[in-house]
């Protein structure tokens, strides 16, 4: 009988990602280590604090892992955690909110938006909500604007960073996401949910 063992560290994301859902374990612990040092120093933008960082983490990847079948992959692994982790922030967020644990002068997450005032920090946070009601629109774009979109406005990366990430140069990005954004806006007007922040009126 031969034994075929399999190198999780040499396949794909894609690979690993269809193994994932087929609750595959190891292949979930592999993408957990290719995008946890990324991930990590997301959240900590995000947090400026190192034990709410690690909660969220941890967090991001027990629900990942829970609703892995349901990811359908038009997006990288990172992109999607990432969706994850600011759903997880902003709860937290809200929560410091309710409770009045401290004041948001005082909050290292409100410092993380630079909000002086409780009303600009709620402006701050619906900002942020829009940014997680993209994901719906996303999966309605092209492959090339979805893309150009996710590296914008999910991940956060600057046009070099999308230049480098999707091969090609800054004023192609830049093209793109003007398109992106262009064909986003027109999906975004028929989303009576968006109308709540005063867009698609």
């Amino acid at each position: 009988m031969i034994i075929t063992v399999i190198e999780y560290n040499k396949l794909s994301e894609r690979s690993l990602i269809k193994k994932a859902k087929e609750s595959d374990a190891e292949a979930f612990e592999e993408l957990v280590f290719r995008s946890k040092d990324y991930l990590t120093n997301w959240i900590h933008k995000k947090t400026h604090n190192e034990n709410e960082t690690e909660e969220i983490l941890q967090i991001t990847y027990i629900k990942c892992w829970k609703y892995i079948k349901s990811f359908k992959g038009k997006s990288g692994f990172k992109t999607w955690a990432c969706s994850v982790s600011r759903n997880l922030f902003i709860d937290m967020f809200r929560k410091k909110l309710r409770n009045r644990e401290t004041s948001l002068e005082e909050s290292e997450s409100a410092y993380a938006y630079s909000s002086s005032t409780p009303h600009e920090a709620w402006e701050s946070l619906k900002n942020e909500d829009l940014k997680i009601m993209l994901n719906s629109v996303l999966d309605d774009l092209p492959k090339i604007h979805r893309d150009v979109l996710s590296s914008y406005a999910v991940e956060e990366l600057s046009y070099q960073e999308i230049s480098k990430k999707l091969c090609c140069s800054v004023g192609t990005v830049m093209s793109r996401l003007f398109y992106a954004r262009k064909k986003a806006r027109a999906l975004v007007k028929k989303n009576k949910e968006f109308k709540c922040y005063g867009y698609g009126k």
